[in-house]
């Protein structure tokens, strides 16, 4: 048998045309001394022969091995002393072949991509998971990102999500069940057959990207994008706890200018930055939560003239960034939710379905729809016949509609004065809207006691009239249910007040015109009376409802004078005090706990206590950590308000004249300042919106601030007629309503009720066409308006007209022609000033 060193040095060169090369560079064995000329021809036949082997490795991977065989024939044949054989085209094939593979096994071994990196190092073990996660599916929600760069490209960012495999870089396949659908109910593939002109749908069997709707920059003016959308995918949870999972994050834009600059990508977005998520961490763990993520740049593009249909390879072109052996950090941070949910219930009846689950309002065909557009009589255009005598209580509905906020709508900020409700001959110090958002808690102070008024926000009259503390109530708070409310006092007393049974609820939700308020007796049981008494030796000036509480038994947390944190348990009425706190050093301002039942508690030396409650089956507690901050370091803590909808971030109002954001995580630091009020030395509470977006204080120059949570700026309130003598002490915003409140403490102050009501239009598609009574209403109404605009429009066209005939007749000597033009020029001047001095401004309140 021939050696492996003889058969690569002779056979191999022969076999594939080079034998000749080896006589030519001067080394064969007859040839003394080698011929310089001859050598330097060598090289180039060496350079061709190493070009042409090139060609023929990359045509015979990309299928066309036949053409490439013929070029390789082509170029080795000149010289050859004879041809290749067919057996010699079989060996070289094989040969190539053998060579490839050890170069990528090499490649492998040596210099690994870092998808093979991870499947490297990824956890290989069984993952054992909770039982209660079986019956679970997955939510993703984009949250937020940390400053963009200034791009003039960056104007509307959206975040596309693609959940692929890590070891092809395919999307990931479906579960067990390929045909139902997991991101959208509408999510088939197509294929099409263009001799035929005619489309099939198929089902898909791999889970489709996701994009989130675009973030507009222009309205805070700085790259600080917002998205906050969660997307609920319809597949078993375990399905995504697995090693070769792989979550993709794009930042991508859109715009007319980046086309014209060839600033996109294939898909026609601009790219901006990219993030990934392994679900199953390399130590087994799950990243389950709220996570940041590190952005990184586009390093790799693919060249234009390469084909890439995605719909066929099923491969993200992010995966080959994300597979590229170098990376650029982008300076940001994308935060994202990883977390099982219970799967939803199927829904057919919303507007906007937002994942599989949900199906469109409108489930009529386009021919059923449009057979039924052609058909409507202008009868029903018009409204047709409206029973007047319920046409009050439909436009009170229609009032109340025009305020409601939807879920996941944004928070709009309140322009137009909606009550005055009377407080006490000292005002008010202390509001809070329901859970709810029908009922409205305001502690008046009068000289002798202080009561807690219950207004009703949709007729602004008092429902309950709870009379008890003897001094002022410096915190209010609803239970979850709405059902019971809180009072601390400065008279050593928390009371719980029973505003509704599980029996009256519904009596309750209905409020006649005349109707007069319920006083709280202590003999009563029924709503609006006194349930329970919280008794301290101190100054109250915290009480909380812990979230997990219900009716039957009631816990809760008060926040005192001394130091110390109470925990009381109520059930049938009796008090339990299940246990004391005592670490704090300073007087307690305020407590909050977040939705999962964590308490945070802020004291008069600017330190924040955050802890784990056990009060179900034995009393324990447990600090999880201490936030002290040098900026909070001996600051006198007002209120902490945790920011909606993740609660990733604290709101703390201080006495500097600041409000601060801090970022709560492995680090906590301040993301935002918020300045411009006046706050030293008064008790001043501040509030966010139901969406975080808005931040919203009193102060003590008589007047209330707002911000923008995102980048700190000042928004005008101009429109709100505030202007307090005395410092503007608390502040609310309705939890489910376009609605704030706001009280001043120190005179007879009214309680300012503010709120932003939509137009009729809109209210139209929010309730779309099932009411028939509330539809013929706003139809008579939009064509009301639309007349009256056109009514308006014909008046501007007469005046123009009569002035221009009033110049037509003047005299020479500039003295007018009294004539019916003008007449009709006085006329409209005279109707005009009639309208201004009815409609005109009103004056102040107070």
């Amino acid at each position: 048998r021939r050696s492996s060193d003889l058969f690569m040095s002779t056979e191999v060169p022969r076999r594939l045309g080079l034998g000749r090369l080896r006589r030519t560079t001067g080394e064969d064995t007859n040839t003394s001394e080698p011929n310089p000329s001859a050598a330097a021809s060598a090289d180039d036949v060496l350079e061709q022969k190493k070009q042409a082997l090139s060609e023929f490795v990359e045509r015979v991977r990309g299928g066309e091995k036949k053409v490439a065989v013929n070029n390789w024939n082509a170029t080795s044949s000149s010289h050859s002393t004879r041809p290749i054989s067919y057996a010699g085209y079989a060996f070289r094939d094989r040969l190539l072949g053998s060579l490839t593979s050890f170069m990528d096994r090499f490649r492998t071994e040596k210099y690994p991509t870092p998808a093979e990196k991870l499947l490297r190092h990824s956890h290989t073990g069984h993952v054992n998971l909770p039982a209660e996660y079986d019956d679970m599916c997955l939510s993703l929600r984009v949250i937020d990102a940390e400053k963009l760069d200034l791009n003039p490209y960056i104007i509307h960012p959206v975040v596309r999500i693609h959940i692929v495999d890590l070891e092809t870089g395919k999307y990931l396949s479906k579960g067990a069940s390929h045909d139902q659908p997991v991101v959208t109910r509408l999510e088939g593939l197509v294929q099409m057959d263009e001799a035929r002109r005619t489309c099939k749908e198929m089902p898909c069997d791999f889970i489709i990207p996701m994009m989130t709707r675009p973030y507009d920059l222009r309205q805070i003016g700085e790259p600080l994008p917002e998205w906050n959308e969660e997307f609920i995918l319809n597949e078993d949870f375990k399905h995504f706890i697995d090693p070769r999972t792989l979550i993709l994050f794009e930042v991508l834009d859109f715009g007319a200018k980046a086309h014209t600059d060839r600033m996109v990508n294939s898909e026609g977005f601009y790219p901006i930055a990219w993030a990934f998520m392994k679900p199953l961490g390399l130590s087994g763990r799950i990243h389950s939560g709220t996570c940041k993520l590190q952005l990184y740049r586009y390093t790799y593009k693919r060249p234009a003239y390469v084909h890439h249909d995605v719909g066929v390879t099923r491969i993200p072109d992010v995966f080959y960034s994300f597979n590229w052996f170098r990376r650029e950090k982008y300076n940001s941070f994308l935060r994202v939710g990883f977390q099982p949910v219970q799967r939803p219930e199927p829904s057919e009846d919303v507007p906007i379905p937002m994942n599989s689950l949900e199906s469109e309002l409108i489930t009529k065909s386009y021919a059923e729809l449009d057979r039924q557009t052609w058909q409507t009589s202008d009868k029903k255009l018009d409204g047709g016949d409206i029973d007047e005598s319920n046409s009050a209580s439909v436009r009170k509905r229609l009032q109340l509609l025009s305020r409601q906020r939807l879920n996941r709508e944004r928070c709009e900020v309140p322009q137009k004065l909606l009550y005055k409700l009377e407080g006490g001959t000292k005002g008010c110090f202390k509001l809070a809207f329901s859970r709810g958002g029908r009922w409205l808690a305001a502690a008046c102070t009068d000289a002798q006691e202080t009561a807690i008024k219950i207004f009703d926000m949709e007729s602004g009259r008092v429902k309950f009239l709870l009379k008890g503390h003897h001094d002022l109530v410096y915190d209010l708070c609803w239970s979850p249910d709405d059902l019971y409310l809180l009072s601390s006092s400065s008279d050593t007393t928390s009371k719980i007040w029973r505003i509704g049974s599980h029996h009256s609820e519904l009596q309750i939700g209905i409020v006649g015109e005349k109707s007069e308020p319920v006083a709280a007796t202590s003999n009563s049981s029924g709503p609006g009376t006194h349930y329970a008494s919280l008794q301290h030796t101190t100054y109250v000036y915290s009480g909380q409802f812990h979230p997990l509480s219900d009716a039957n038994k009631l816990v809760c947390v008060t926040g005192a004078f001394d130091g110390v944190l109470r925990v009381w348990q109520i059930q049938d009425g009796v008090v339990n005090l299940l246990g004391e706190i005592k670490e704090h050093t300073h007087h307690i301002n305020t407590t909050v706990f977040d939705q999962n039942g964590r308490l945070y508690s802020g004291d008069a030396d600017g330190t924040i206590f955050v802890w784990d409650l056990e009060v179900h089956s034995r009393f324990q507690y447990r600090r999880s950590w201490t936030i002290k901050e040098r900026e909070l370091e001996h600051c006198i803590i007002n209120s902490m308000t945790l920011q909606p909808p993740e609660e990733r971030r604290i709101l703390i109002h201080t006495r500097d004249n600041r409000l601060r954001l801090l970022e709560l995580g492995r680090t906590v630091r301040v993301t935002k300042a918020f300045s411009g009020l006046k706050c030293e030395s008064h008790n001043l509470k501040s509030t966010l919106s139901p969406d975080g977006k808005y931040v919203l204080s009193g102060s003590e120059d008589g007047k209330a601030y707002l911000w923008d949570s995102a980048n700190g700026k000042i928004i005008s309130t101009k429109h709100w007629q505030v202007g307090f003598a005395d410092p503007v002490v608390d502040v609310s915003w309705n939890p489910t309503q376009h609605m704030v409140a706001l009280c001043s403490y120190g005179r007879e102050y009214p309680v300012l009720v503010y709120v932003f009501e939509k137009d009729v239009r809109s209210v139209r598609e929010m309730v779309g066409q099932e009411d028939v009574a509330l539809s013929k209403l706003m139809s008579r109404d939009v064509k009301k308006k639309d007349a009256n605009e056109r009514l308006g429009t014909e008046k501007d066209k007469t005046r123009t007209g009569n002035l221009n005939r009033l110049m037509s007749t003047i005299r020479s000597d500039g003295s007018p022609i009294r004539g019916p033009a003008v007449q009709a020029v006085e006329r409209d001047r005279y109707d005009s000033s009639d309208r201004g001095s009815e409609h005109g401004s009103s004056s102040t309140y107070y």
